[in-house]
């Protein structure tokens, strides 16, 4: 345990209903989760006792850049590193052809790279629509879980991949569509899992493998590739 004062600082969220302490840093952010009637004292030597670990992951998050989008930009689509072409003054969807993504810009907006993001997001929210919303309903009728889903939405944040509410909505992050097959299927197992298990216990997880036995390595991609994908930012 570390009794000196630390190069980080930490931010805790208190949930009634979870049973466990967890610690999660992304984007250099160190986020601890923890029950609401868990003493204060305990949640720092529940830090203190993984001070190590959190230095090297933060050194590992920091070593890897958050990718700006711009012109001529080399960024996954569907796993396959594809170039982006920002064609200014044209209008019309964005099409792919090979290794490289065509994205119309107008003449008249003030900032054509967050304009293009914009535009790239909206594209992956239709591909995503059209390819992942028959896999939640598979993987959910697969797990008996089938009535407990009642809406899917994609949504573009800067936090999370996806997230499913007690309601029974699910929602997934269209940049999920940056990534191979095989990543977009942990994530729609990932949610659907919590259809069943609100919580990260091994019964979760236990679900997860059943829908995605690789789900190991599914989710390291994510993480290793988040600079890339979740957290693409565009600057003018």
């Amino acid at each position: 345990m570390t009794t000196e004062p630390k190069p980080y600082t930490y931010r805790i969220i208190r949930s009634a209903k979870r049973r466990t302490v967890a610690i999660h840093i992304k984007a250099n952010e160190v986020t601890v989760r923890a029950p609401t009637t868990l003493a204060l004292a305990v949640i720092h030597r529940f830090v203190d006792q993984r001070h190590d670990w959190i230095l090297k992951t933060l050194a590992k998050d920091r070593s890897q850049p958050v990718v700006n989008f711009q012109d001529g930009a080399l960024l996954p689509i569907g796993g396959k590193l594809t170039r982006m072409v920002l064609v200014t003054g044209s209008s019309g969807d964005i099409k792919l052809g090979g290794d490289v993504l065509i994205i119309p810009v107008s003449n008249r907006v003030k900032y054509p790279h967050r304009y293009a993001l914009k535009q790239l997001d909206t594209w992956l929210e239709r591909r995503a629509t059209a390819v992942l919303s028959e896999q939640v309903f598979s993987a959910a009728n697969s797990i008996d879980c089938g009535s407990r889903l009642t809406r899917i939405t994609y949504k573009v944040t800067r936090s999370k991949w996806g997230h499913c509410t007690h309601a029974g909505v699910i929602q997934l992050h269209p940049r999920i569509m940056m990534a191979p097959p095989e990543i977009q299927h942990y994530l729609v197992a990932h949610e659907v899992a919590h259809l069943r298990h609100m919580n990260h216990s091994g019964a979760f997880w236990e679900t997860v493998a059943r829908l995605d036995p690789s789900y190991k390595v599914h989710r390291q991609w994510l993480k290793d590739h988040q600079h890339a994908t979740l957290l693409l930012s565009a600057s003018d």
